[in-house]
C-alpha cells in the first residue's frame, strides 16, 4: 500500500508554503480554497483581527444535521532558523521510508491527507452523505491555539454538534484523550533607580522580583505536594517554570526595572489560578510597603485550557475501533482539542507521526505512518455515510 498521487501532491504543495507562525498563512489557505473550487464544498474563511491570517472551514453533506465529523489541523509551523538542516525544510525529501520537511510530523501531512480525502468525497460521493463532513484548518496553534479559539468563538454556536472532532496531531496513531493546559505570563517590576552607594535612596526592582520568585517557588511546591494529581501524567501534578528573567544595567546602579516570564501547566481539573492569585497578593503587599512607589504589571499571553476528553463517548469509541492500538493515552503537549471540547464537542487527538520529531531539524514522518494516517482519515469519514 502506498500514498496516492493526490495525497503525494498535496503533501508536497502544503510543505512548500513557509507558514512559520510569524508569517501569514494566507497563501496556503488560498491554495486550499482554490483546490476545493468546483468540488461543491461550502468554504468559509475566518480572518484574524488584522486580516493577515485565516482559518478555513469546508463543509459537505447536510450542514444542519448533528453527528458529523470535523477533521482538524493547524497550518502554522515553528521556525527553522538556527537549526542545522541536512535537507531543504520546505521541499519534501523521502529517504529510507521517511518524509523529511518542516511540518511533516507537525502537522501538514495530516492536513494534506485530510484535504485529499475531503476533496475526493466532495467530488464523487457528497450526495450520499447522511451527516456533514468538515475540514477545519487553523492558524497560530504554535503561538497559543489562537486560530481555533477565535474560530470557536465566532462559529462554535452555528455548527451542528459533531460526533467527533479529530485533531490530527502526531500521536503515533494512538487516541489521546487528555493533555495538560498552559498559561504563560510576562511580569514587569518597576522600582526607583539610584546610585548604589546609598540603597535606601532607591527601590530595587531586582530585590522585589526575588521576593516574587520565592512566591512562585512556594506555590509550585504546593502544587507538587498537595495539588490536584492526575496519575496519567508524568509528573502527575500542575507544574511551574520560570523561563526568562532580565534586569539591571550596571553593578553600581540600583535597578529600576526587572522583567520575568513564567508558565504553568495545569492538569485537567485545575486552572493554575492559585499561582496568579498568590502573586497578586504579593504585588499588593509590596506596593503598600513602598507607598505605591513600586509598580508591577503582569500580562497573560497564552491561556490554553487542559484537555479532558470522554473516552466512553460513542464518537470516541467509533474512532478506537478504527485503530490497531485501542488503548487511549494522554499526551504531554498542548493542542487545539481543549477549545473544541470546551465548546461541548467530543474531541480526540490522534494522528500519524511522532511528537519527538516535531520542532526538530530534519523533522520527519515515517511513510508507513502517513499511509496509516490516510487510512484512518478514510475510515473516520465513512461514518458520515451512515
Amino acid at each position: 500500500m502506498s500514498l496516492s498521487q493526490p495525497q503525494t501532491r498535496l503533501i508536497k504543495d502544503l510543505i512548500r508554503f513557509d507558514t512559520t507562525s510569524v508569517h501569514s498563512n494566507l497563501d496556503l489557505i488560498t491554495y486550499v480554497a482554490n483546490y476545493l473550487d468546483g468540488s461543491g464544498a461550502n468554504v468559509r474563511l475566518d480572518h484574524n483581527h488584522d486580516g493577515s491570517k485565516a482559518n478555513l472551514l469546508a463543509t459537505i453533506g447536510p450542514q444542519t444535521q448533528a453527528g458529523g465529523i470535523i477533521l482538524s489541523g493547524h497550518t502554522d509551523t515553528v521556525p527553522v532558523s538556527g537549526q542545522n538542516w541536512r535537507t531543504n525544510p520546505y521541499d519534501i525529501t523521502e529517504e529510507n521510508g521517511k518524509l523529511y520537511a518542516r511540518g511533516s510530523a507537525d502537522m501538514k501531512v495530516f492536513c494534506a491527507l485530510a484535504l485529499a480525502e475531503f476533496d475526493g468525497i466532495a467530488r464523487e460521493r457528497a450526495q450520499d452523505l447522511q451527516r456533514p463532513l468538515h475540514l477545519l484548518l487553523t492558524y497560530d496553534e504554535e503561538l497559543g491555539c489562537f486560530g481555533a479559539k477565535n474560530w470557536v468563538k465566532t462559529y462554535g454556536n452555528q455548527l451542528a454538534p459533531p460526533d467527533l472532532v479529530l485533531v490530527g496531531e502526531p500521536t503515533n496513531m494512538r487516541a489521546a484523550v487528555a493533555h495538560k493546559g498552559i498559561r504563560c505570563f510576562n511580569a514587569a517590576v518597576k522600582g526607583c533607580g539610584g546610585h548604589s552607594s546609598n540603597p535606601a535612596n532607591g527601590i530595587s526592582a531586582i530585590e522585589h522580583t526575588l521576593d516574587f520568585l520565592a512566591v512562585v517557588r512556594t506555590v509550585a511546591e504546593q502544587f507538587r505536594q498537595a495539588g490536584i494529581q492526575d496519575l496519567r501524567f508524568e509528573p502527575p501534578h500542575t507544574t511551574v517554570n520560570l523561563g526568562i528573567i532580565n534586569g539591571g544595567s550596571a553593578v553600581n546602579v540600583i535597578p529600576d526595572e526587572c522583567r520575568f516570564s513564567f508558565e504553568t501547566r495545569p492538569v485537567p481539573g485545575h486552572s493554575g489560578q492559585d499561582l496568579v492569585d498568590a502573586l497578586h497578593r504579593a504585588f499588593k503587599k509590596a506596593r503598600e510597603e513602598t507607598g505605591g512607589r513600586l509598580q508591577i504589571d503582569i500580562e497573560e499571553t497564552v491561556h490554553t485550557l487542559p484537555f479532558a476528553g470522554d473516552e466512553h463517548h460513542h464518537g470516541t469509541q467509533f474512532l478506537l475501533r478504527q485503530l490497531k492500538d485501542r488503548q487511549t493515552v494522554v499526551v504531554p503537549f498542548c493542542t487545539e482539542a481543549s477549545a473544541y471540547q470546551e465548546n461541548g464537542w467530543n474531541t480526540v487527538v490522534c494522528g500519524p507521526g511522532d511528537i519527538a520529531q516535531a520542532h526538530q531539524p530534519d523533522e520527519f514522518i515515517k511513510t508507513e505512518q502517513a499511509i496509516h494516517g490516510a487510512q484512518l482519515i478514510h475510515n473516520v469519514a465513512q461514518r458520515c455515510f451512515t
